[in-house]
């Protein structure tokens, strides 16, 4: 027989850096997701955010919807994460704690109808064609 297994879905309006920081019963997810969610057109909204889940090390999948716009995306995160690495302490033995690494590859899961891009850079895209990863380096 299987262990019992479940799944929890929260919802809450607020972003998630300030839900985190004020929720009194927050538990840090085992994995955070963001669908085609543009991180590039709207960084300064994204970094607080981006930022906390590097320093809470929580493993994090960013979908886009083309390699170009994951690729851009992952440009933000990765100055999000710099800038935690650069703030963490030093342990007793004067060494930094390992820091997050993030990487790009197209999703095997992702949309399989093409669309017409409306501003023609792109020519088609697919839903989710790209994810960018965030997760601790081994």
């Amino acid at each position: 027989m299987l262990p019992a297994r479940s799944v929890s879905v929260r919802m809450h309006v607020a972003p998630y850096h300030e839900f985190a920081a004020e929720a009194s019963r927050f538990e840090a997810p085992q994995l955070a997701v963001a669908f085609n969610s543009g991180i590039h057109e709207g960084a300064a909204l994204w970094e607080p955010t981006l930022r906390h889940l590097a320093a809470a090390r929580v493993p994090t999948a960013l979908t886009a919807y083309s390699a170009w716009e994951a690729e851009q995306d992952a440009q933000v995160l990765r100055r999000c994460v710099h800038e935690v690495a650069q703030h963490r302490e030093e342990d007793a033995a004067g060494e930094r704690e390992r820091s997050m690494e993030v990487s790009v590859e197209a999703n095997p899961w992702n949309g399989l109808r093409p669309y017409l891009d409306p501003r023609a850079s792109l020519g088609v895209f697919r839903m989710n064609d790209a994810v960018i990863w965030l997760a601790p380096c081994t």
